[in-house]
């Protein structure tokens, strides 16, 4: 430091050599709204080597509980006649208002560094450059992180749909195997509830009830379905779900698969989920109440 301009030296804290204020570089930092206080402890923590190391420093520093603290350095000549007067102060200011005021100031310290000369047309047109460019790159961080965070949840959405898709097919499989076992019992799974459905599935007998009139009840007709919800699983492993009309034909099926699969345009086989049964040339001929389809069925394209 100059002697000519420098206060009489102090030991900080941290550091071991004696450490001179340069008025030069204090007022620098005063003009550009840095407390008094903060610039003085910036340049003694930084052994006075200049106004940018300060910048620097406070930049690191600005959140330090201690920021505003002088009992370090009241032993300096600078600081026990002046307090923290002096210079406007920062420490009003709130955190993203500091942060984007030390930002200013590094942006300037960086500027005269490179030989721009503050107040002139260039110093003007290079700052304005470079925080328009901070600020466009920082946008597109911000976009960049907003991207991840929706395909992040695109993909949990698309975790959960497929988990529940299995559990519904796992369920239809299951209510697909009771009917079938009930038709072999006799009995029509489609005119009973679905307790008694349930019920019916044991290795008992099923028995019917007595009448309870003298008059023998007129036995139900058995109840038609006029459409067929189909659950269409690809070789890919993706579903199609199509409500059918009872009287169409799984000719009418395939055609729709091959106008909606996801899977390509590769040869495939028509299953029956359940019991297993590759339905052949005859069977596209069937209407889907034929092929008890109805109300609800499960097909599996197999290659």
């Amino acid at each position: 430091a100059d002697p000519s301009t420098a206060s009489p030296p102090v030991v900080p804290p941290e550091q071991g050599e004696p450490v001179g204020i340069n008025e030069a570089h204090l007022n620098e930092l005063l003009g550009m709204g840095i407390s008094q206080l903060r610039a003085i402890k910036a340049l003694i923590f930084t052994n006075g080597v200049g106004w940018e190391a300060a910048v620097e420093w406070l930049s690191q520093h600005d959140t330090d509980p201690d920021i505003d603290d002088p009992s370090s350095i009241m032993h300096h000549p600078a600081v026990s006649g002046g307090g923290s007067g002096g210079g406007s102060t920062m420490s009003n200011l709130t955190p993203e208002e500091r942060k984007a005021k030390l930002e200013e100031l590094r942006l300037k310290a960086k500027l005269k560094r490179e030989g721009y000369e503050e107040g002139s047309n260039e110093f003007a047109q290079e700052k304005k450059r470079r925080e328009e460019g901070r600020k466009m790159q920082q946008t597109a961080d911000e976009l960049e992180t907003a991207k991840m965070r929706q395909a992040l949840e695109a993909r949990r959405r698309e975790q959960q749909e497929k988990i529940a898709d299995r559990e519904r097919i796992k369920k239809q499989l299951e209510q697909d195997k009771l009917n079938r076992q009930l038709k072999r019992q006799g009995i029509n799974p489609h005119t009973m509830a679905p307790a008694t459905a349930a019920a019916a599935n044991t290795s008992a007998p099923v028995t019917a009830a007595a009448p309870t009139s003298t008059t023998p009840a007129a036995a139900a007709p058995p109840r038609t379905y006029d459409e067929a919800a189909l659950q269409i699983r690809l070789t890919n492993g993706t579903t199609l779900r199509h409500t059918f009309q009872a009287t169409d034909t799984l000719q009418t099926v395939q055609n729709y698969v091959l106008a909606n699969r996801t899977d390509g345009s590769g040869p495939f086989h028509m299953v029956q989920a359940f019991p297993r049964k590759q339905y052949d040339s005859a069977d596209f001929r069937k209407t889907l109440r034929e092929l008890d389809l109805t109300p609800s069925g499960s097909i599996v394209l197999s290659k």
